[in-house]
């Protein structure tokens, strides 16, 4: 891949082109393959090197790269950036920068329809442990927003782990935060489109609605 595209990456100082770069590089992996993310001139390397930069608009790029490369190189990218979820992730709570914030949800939530099952599968705890323990309400908000997202791609999956993610997703309805309240009653309408069972599913809406406000229990039973 083209290092001086890399190097400007890593430098920059304005957020302002981060996008061309980051797509030069994503269809430059693209046309030679994912070998090209690999080795000490891969990709990858300048990847981790942004995430992991002090430089704010140098982890912006990353996480712009991250989606660069999620949409260009689509699910042959996957095995190489779903270990570098968690990292965009976190980013999104970044005290320093609001345009990081934005970057790292959407990067992160334009990869989650990209992953696969297996992938899903992989960082699923993880996603759950940070939306339950992580103190960043923005941090919450979106692994509420990935797990909803994979209704689409791993619908199966999810319903395998229903009994996590409903008293999960119950409890943070009752979070301080009004986004995370927001976000946890979503999310969870969400997931319950996995249940298979089609004598549930009208009666959902009243589910979510009755755990957001136990005096309408006993009507939604």
């Amino acid at each position: 891949v083209s290092q001086d595209v890399c190097a400007a990456l890593l430098n920059a100082t304005s957020n302002e082109g981060l996008k061309d770069a980051a797509d030069k590089l994503a269809v430059e992996v693209k046309e030679a393959g994912v070998e090209a993310l690999e080795g000490d001139d891969g990709l990858l390397k300048t990847l981790d090197q942004c995430l992991g930069s002090s430089n704010v608009v140098a982890k912006e790029g990353g996480c712009v790269l991250f989606a660069a490369i999620a949409k260009k190189v689509k699910t042959a990218s996957v095995p190489f950036l779903v270990t570098r979820l968690n990292t965009v992730v976190l980013l999104a709570g970044d005290k320093k920068s609001k345009d990081l914030n934005k970057a790292a949800s959407k990067s992160a939530k334009s990869f989650a329809k990209a992953m696969t099952v297996p992938s899903v599968s992989l960082v699923f705890d993880e996603v759950c442990k940070q939306a339950q323990e992580n103190t960043e309400w923005k941090v919450k908000v979106l692994c509420m927003e990935l797990l909803g997202a994979w209704v689409e791609n791993a619908p199966e999956f999810l319903a395998t782990r229903m009994t996590d993610l409903v008293p999960l997703l119950s409890a943070l309805m009752w979070d301080s935060k009004k986004q995370v309240k927001e976000g946890a009653a979503k999310s969870l309408a969400e997931v319950c489109k996995c249940i298979s069972n089609n004598d549930i599913q009208p009666f959902v809406p009243a589910l979510v609605e009755a755990i957001a406000k136990p005096e309408n229990v006993e009507e939604c039973v």
